[in-house]
């Protein structure tokens, strides 16, 4: 054998769990570069949850922005467990503070209705009714509107679980409840979405 493939064949493979514990670590002394490789799986959850709560891409590109700072700055109180649900906990805690911007603001407050992003192209076949082009958009839209009218507290509860996949025991850590008021809290958001449906 080989000298090369038997010192392959005798390291042990770097899981996702250790290879993130190990960035941890090294963030933690102040590591920067490591630091960025743990944001960089989990920005999108984060601006997707921040998006959501705030209604403004602006707006959320903010909180994200801040959220990664504060991470950042207090990483060395992060004593173990989910650093998933320890990052999202202080995104969603930063999404539920008001914005400063009052046009931010006026934004969150209305849901964004009247500012919705129109698609730059879209392919069309001829051959499919315009019906059955516009009808997910309808249903999107119709979607949106009935999330945001839930109350903040409610909808980071359905949006970490239905969007995000979040277990009911990890949002519990990452909105400070028990297990049990998330539990209370999907039902509820739920009833609403399907109220306003």
């Amino acid at each position: 054998m080989h000298a090369t493939t038997a010192l392959l064949i005798s390291q042990p493979l770097l899981l996702v769990d250790d290879l993130e514990t190990k960035q941890i670590a090294d963030a933690q002394i102040g590591n920067l570069a490591a630091f960025n490789q743990l944001i960089l799986r989990y920005q999108t959850v984060a601006f997707g949850i921040a998006m959501r709560m705030i209604g403004d891409e602006q707006g959320a590109s903010d909180v994200v922005h801040e959220s990664f700072i504060k991470a950042y700055r207090t990483i060395k109180t992060f004593t173990g467990g989910s650093f998933k649900c320890w990052l999202l906990q202080i995104v969603s805690n930063r999404s539920l503070v008001p914005l400063p911007n009052p046009q931010r603001a006026i934004l969150q407050m209305t849901g964004n209705w009247g500012e919705r992003k129109t698609l730059t192209q879209l392919t069309v076949d001829a051959s499919v009714s315009p019906q059955m082009h516009t009808e997910p958009f309808m249903l999107n839209e119709l979607l949106e509107r009935a999330i945001n009218t839930v109350s903040p507290d409610l909808r980071i509860a359905l949006l970490l679980h239905d969007v995000h996949g979040c277990t009911c025991e990890e949002i519990a850590t990452i909105i400070a409840v028990s297990p049990d008021t998330v539990t209370q809290q999907l039902s509820q958001a739920r009833s609403l979405v399907r109220a306003y449906l």
